[in-house]
Formats: structure tokens, C-alpha cells, sequence
């Protein structure tokens, strides 16, 4: 995986996934009855935001949250394509989801 570099390419992209990603973050929050809340800024530096309640209510319980929570970055990512470009997978379901369901 890597950049796309055509703009128009790539802003097409960002929209049809940021729109995949909402829908999934909708999806878990009604199907898990969990608090889910979503910032993503654009390369254009433009927000959009997903909560599946009121956001002040759910950046309070994320700043009060003393437990440790499971946080997962890009370099994690790369670590395990790596890993199962070279066979050496732990056989768990990292969630792969490419399946551009966003109907949108």
C-alpha cells in the first residue's frame, strides 16, 4: 500500500473511503451498542467527525480513560503485511476489510 499519486485519484479515494469508514463506524456503534467516535482530517486539512453521541461526552470519557487502551498506528500496519509477505502471520484476523461496501 502506498500513496496515490494522482490528486484527483486520490481525493476520489479519500471520499469513497471516508464515507466506507463512517458507514463501518456507524455499523459497529449500532450493531455493538458501543460509543464510537471518529476525526479525520483531510490532506486539505478539512475535519470530519463521527460520534455516535454527543462528541464533548465522548472526548470527556477518552481524557478521563485510565485504563490502557489498544492503540495500533501505521508502522503497525506495515510491521504485519511484512510479516505475512514472509509467511510468519500469528493467524489472527487483523481486519483486512477491503471490501468497499459503502454503497455511497
Amino acid at each position: 500500500i502506498e500513496k496515490i499519486e494522482n490528486e484527483r485519484h486520490r481525493q476520489v479515494t479519500f471520499m469513497k473511503r471516508k464515507n466506507g469508514l463512517m458507514k463501518k463506524a456507524t455499523e459497529l456503534a449500532v450493531l455493538c451498542d458501543c460509543d464510537v467516535g471518529l476525526i479525520v482530517f483531510s490532506n486539505a486539512h478539512k475535519l470530519y467527525l463521527y460520534s455516535s453521541k454527543d462528541i464533548n461526552e465522548l472526548l470527556v470519557q477518552y481524557t478521563e480513560y485510565t485504563g490502557m487502551p489498544e492503540v495500533r498506528t501505521n508502522e503497525d500496519y506495515f510491521r504485519n503485511a511484512e510479516k505475512k509477505k514472509r509467511g510468519s502471520s500469528d493467524g489472527g484476523d487483523d481486519d483486512d476489510d477491503d471490501d468497499d461496501d459503502d454503497d455511497e
